[in-house]
């Protein structure tokens, strides 16, 4: 099955969608084939985020996914984030209720709302140091993003989320071993965040009695 993809600007434009026949034996896996279409102007489309990472290159090639019991709704492809790798991704529903993604690349945090998970909308997204290995884990309105490239713990502010607005508005390199994590786990009962890994570290904890500033523990 096949469904065309428009690429236009704007919020209310279509994303790549492809859809694969749900049921489909393992044996004999089903297709979805993904097509390109263009403005008017003959030029294909792009979708810009809020945030200004430009414009997105539009894939001309027909690509296929194999796919068994599965249905794809949506596709973002990692040149239409402006990344280069993904290495992680991690949800977060706001306040009103609308979903988003938050998604690890090389180049940093990217958000993708996904209330509609059809129709998939870039929101933002946060640098960071270059690394294969990144993780991001919620908080309350808040996340926090850690990778091996160092940075220590980059605090993220969600609360415009629905607005399109997303800020970084601090890094935590306490705690000492350099700024290098390998993982970020959050105990959301207990107000605690723990640093795991990343260069030759083990395990540091943080208060999130402040959550925009957490607190280094032990």
């Amino acid at each position: 099955r096949s469904r065309a993809s428009a690429w236009t600007t704007g919020r209310s434009a279509n994303w790549p969608h492809a859809t694969c026949a749900s049921g489909a034996s393992a044996t004999s896996p089903s297709s979805v084939t993904r097509t390109t279409s263009t403005r008017p102007n003959g030029r294909p489309g792009s979708r810009r985020g809020a945030w200004g990472r430009g414009a997105r290159k539009a894939l001309t090639a027909t690509e296929a996914f194999p796919a068994s019991n599965a249905t794809l709704l949506a596709w973002i492809p990692l040149a239409e984030l402006g990344a280069t790798r993904g290495n992680d991704c991690w949800g977060y529903t706001s306040p009103s209720g609308r979903r988003y993604a938050l998604f690890g690349s090389h180049e940093g945090t990217h958000v993708v709302e996904v209330t509609n998970p059809s129709d998939p909308v870039i929101v933002g997204f946060v640098d960071g140091p270059n690394s294969l290995w990144r993780d991001v884990k919620v908080y309350g309105s808040r996340a926090y993003a850690v990778s091996e490239g160092g940075a220590g713990i980059q605090v993220i502010d969600l609360s415009g989320i629905d607005a399109g607005v997303v800020t970084l508005t601090g890094t935590v390199t306490s705690g000492g071993g350099g700024n290098a994590t390998h993982n970020v786990a959050i105990d959301t009962d207990s107000g605690f965040l723990y640093r795991c890994g990343g260069g030759s570290n083990g395990l540091r904890i943080y208060s999130l009695a402040s959550p925009a500033s957490p607190t280094f523990a032990g």
